[in-house]
């Protein structure tokens, strides 16, 4: 699997600008990152060829460990969302000077630096006399916009008549409406974080064979999908109401990270809020919008698979150099992240193919669960993030064994959860590969179709007919046979 490459920390003409001081502070608060026999290249005075062997160092994000890569991603990503489309070259003599790569870069790191002050017991470094750190920018920064594709050309983030700027405010989200955790401040067992999760759903829900299990894993998942190129797709279907699923998003909306949930969707908002938010999408009613939506569809069909999962959009006409003309720009969205889509029924046929699907029934009398009300989530997530800060370098490099069972698409979707149970250890390898053969490998098979019309071939056979009329035809299947798939 192909890591996506860092583009402005490995271009010495971006980071040569920002200077040594910067840098050095910066590097001061990212030793902790670092394992006790890695290191960087040194920032200090007279190191002329410093920006030239950081770019050599990080050409290679595969070699880099874990949190580091993920620090200096998030870095580039809100250097990318200070982007203003002004529409000019980089060496326009008009052009904005705080909108070239090397002001934007250096705009995100030092709002990181203020977001993350020095860990407990590291004196912080000292601020130079002209405080050049934080020259020119405000006390508060403004909030960065949606941020690039990392693996495209940076474009105007502009769309119709409203120009995105960075004083653009970030969504609205619902109240006390928890984006993002911080670890918690020790190591993480993964046998007992997941046996924990699986053990927290059976308590509020009744789920069919495997979903416990299968359910732990992608909660993980949700933290851990940038480090893969699948964010994986749950499918929740039932033949009737009131079978859980609302109740089961519900929690994973206080498991998962940075949950976003929403009762229906329109394409561009669907992109739009996977790019501002890079979040774990929960979609719940999508029996009431998603069967006429084929555009949607296609969004959330190619919307698994990072290299395939953008939406290109014409933006806001920008002037050519030299020229009073106007040419289009165009935008590149991700619609990359994992993704819950619930529904009454049963999926389509190729966005189930994508799914690991989950069918709820209405749980019996026997079968008994605590009403969900206060549920205090915040440990494990907290738990959750600290074991894919821990091994984020082996979740990038896993290569887990498949079942052989299991058709290639299958092995993709459940490819990221077999790594987290390797890593996890104990029984969940062994789990994890369960759940896949019982809810993936016959799943080609279940289709509706071929019991309806082995139940009709049964029907002409037992009544001795070539011919019948439709409602005779119906009449029949309705009252001789129950508990069919095609019934729902």
């Amino acid at each position: 699997m192909p890591t996506p490459n860092l583009t402005l920390f490995t271009a010495p003409w971006v980071t040569r600008p920002i200077g040594l001081t910067l840098f050095a502070e910066f590097f001061a608060r990212l030793t902790h990152l670092l394992p006790s026999k890695y290191s960087l290249p040194a920032p200090c005075p007279g190191n002329d060829c410093f920006f030239d062997s950081l770019a050599q160092t990080l050409q290679q994000p595969g070699d880099l460990p874990g949190p580091l890569l993920l620090t200096l991603r998030d870095v580039e990503a809100t250097a990318a969302a200070f982007h203003q489309p002004d529409g000019l070259p980089e060496d326009h003599p008009d052009r904005n000077p705080e909108n070239t790569e090397s002001a934007r870069l250096r705009q995100a790191i030092v709002l990181w630096l203020r977001q993350n002050p020095p860990p407990n017991g590291q004196p912080k470094a000292s601020k130079p006399a002209d405080d050049s750190t934080t020259a020119g920018l405000p006390d508060n920064p403004p909030t960065p916009v949606a941020p690039e594709p990392a693996t495209c050309n940076p474009q105007p983030a502009t769309h119709g008549k409203e120009p995105a700027t960075h004083n653009k405010p970030r969504p609205t989200l619902p109240p006390d409406w928890v984006m993002k955790v911080d670890p918690c401040p020790n190591p993480v067992n993964g046998k007992l974080l997941l046996d924990a999760l699986r053990a927290l759903l059976a308590r509020f829900v009744v789920l069919p064979k495997w979903a416990a299990e299968t359910l732990a894993l992608w909660i993980l998942h949700t933290y851990a999908f940038e480090l893969r190129d699948v964010a994986t797709y749950l499918g929740v279907e039932s033949p009737v109401r009131r079978c859980g699923k609302t109740t089961l998003l519900t929690i994973l909306s206080r498991l998962v990270s940075r949950p976003v949930v929403a009762a229906n969707v329109s394409s561009p908002a669907l992109f739009r809020a996977i790019e501002e938010l890079r979040p774990t999408l929960l979609i719940d009613e999508a029996d009431t919008f998603l069967k006429a939506n084929d555009e949607l569809q296609g969004i959330l069909n190619a919307g698994y698979h990072r290299p395939t999962a953008y939406v290109v959009r014409v933006g806001q006409q920008s002037p050519a150099p030299d020229s009073k003309s106007q040419t289009p720009a165009l935008a590149f969205f991700s619609s990359w992240c994992p993704k819950v889509i619930s529904r009454i029924g049963r999926l389509p046929d190729t966005l189930a193919d994508r799914c690991i699907v989950i069918r709820m029934q209405r749980k019996t009398s026997k079968e008994q669960c605590e009403r969900l009300r206060l549920l205090e989530a915040t440990p494990l997530r907290q738990q959750c993030a600290r074991f894919v800060l821990d091994h984020a370098q082996a979740i990038t490099a896993a290569r887990p064994e498949i079942p052989s069972a299991l058709n290639d698409r299958a092995a993709d979707i459940w490819e990221p959860l077999l790594a987290l149970a390797d890593l996890a250890g104990g029984d969940w390898p062994d789990l994890a590969r369960q759940a896949a053969l019982g809810l993936s490998a016959g799943a080609p098979e279940n289709n509706p179709v071929g019991s309806l019309l082995l139940d009709i071939f049964i029907l002409f056979c037992t009544t001795a007919q070539d011919r019948m009329f439709t409602r005779d035809l119906l009449d029949a299947l309705n009252t001789k046979f129950t508990d069919r798939p095609w019934m729902e």
